[in-house]
């Protein structure tokens, strides 16, 4: 069972959105997140690999520059393409290797909200 929404809503993580009822068959498990790059260096250092697809939107690859589209065309397809990262998820994923992904990015939520407290001294009195 997929269990990354319940543990990663909460951390302000975009998942795939399923209808009551349905079940997709995932080829990716795409989320979405303003920290992206960051998350991702993060989860590699830890050993958990994570990839970009589709870094460059479809309507600015080369191989469609004849239809004429141009930067900002297409902003949510844009915005989407610097917040999207595909975690590890296959047919054999267990559920324990599941749930060290969610750690690992709620340890790099946590650690990115944590506002860094002033030294002794420092206007901070």
């Amino acid at each position: 069972m997929n269990r990354f929404p319940e543990r990663l809503a909460s951390l302000g993580i975009v998942c795939p959105v399923e209808r009551k009822g349905a079940r997709h068959v995932y080829p990716l498990y795409v989320v979405r997140t303003g920290k992206r790059d960051a998350l991702q260096r993060f989860l590699k250092k830890r050993g958990m690999d994570t990839l970009i697809h589709y870094p460059i939107p479809i309507h600015q690859q080369k191989a469609f520059k004849e239809w004429g589209y141009r930067r900002g065309d297409v902003p949510l397809t844009e915005q989407y393409s610097r917040t999207i990262l595909s975690l590890p998820f296959f047919p054999e994923i267990k559920e324990s290797e599941m749930e060290e992904v969610a750690r690992g990015i709620q340890h790099f939520m946590e650690a990115v909200s944590v506002p860094k407290r002033l030294s002794p001294g420092r206007g901070n009195d």
